[in-house]
């Protein structure tokens, strides 16, 4: 890619900071999970916090036509991130708010993926591209229109998939507990 084709990229969505930040949450969040699992829902709770500003950004940056495709990536890698913070029994928040709104989260970025591999990559190379530069989204320069696509979105219909089907497990788990709950206060009740 020549000089003629480098872009300026959005520092507040993805610049050094911001990545350092999300590098740290990920590795103390990891840490806190494998070490200090009582801790575990404040960190996950932070780093849902911060994703939640980043995607908002990201939204509305989209909705400007003030980015990139190739910032877009950036940015949805950064924050799929955080499920590498995941361990063996990392699904246990099934059933609970903060458990519930990360399922939403994920959900609902997948979602955003999904419109961008199909329809937003096209809109945004049209308006904020480079007029002769190909927008490139990985190591080697892999162009955004070729198999890395086609695989993105797989990944992101997949993505959409595993979250609806967590989300539907949660509202199951929850249920139980109400019922557990109800069926319990009923037998102190006649106990009485």
């Amino acid at each position: 890619m020549s000089d003629a084709c480098a872009i300026v990229g959005v520092a507040d969505l993805y610049g050094l900071g911001i990545r350092l930040g999300f590098y740290f949450q990920w590795l103390s969040t990891l840490l806190v999970t494998i070490f200090r699992q009582e801790e575990e829902a404040l960190y996950r709770v932070v780093n849902l916090i911060f994703q939640l500003a980043v995607m908002t950004c990201l939204v509305f940056l989209t909705a400007s036509d003030s980015i990139h495709a190739s910032e877009v990536v950036i940015s949805v890698w950064l924050l799929m991130g955080a499920l590498s913070s995941l361990t063996g029994d990392g699904i246990v928040f099934l059933g609970t708010a903060a458990g519930t709104v990360r399922i939403l989260f994920y959900a609902a970025l997948s979602a955003y993926s999904t419109w961008f591999w199909f329809v937003g990559l096209d809109r945004l190379s049209a308006t904020s591209s480079i007029p002769g530069c190909d927008a490139v989204g990985w190591f080697g320069r892999a162009s955004m229109r070729g198999p890395l696509r086609d695989f993105s979105k797989a990944a992101s219909i997949v993505g959409l998939a595993a979250c609806a089907g967590m989300l539907a497990m949660s509202v199951v788990v929850m249920l139980r507990k109400r019922d557990s709950a109800r069926v319990g206060s009923n037998l102190m009740l006649s106990e009485s």
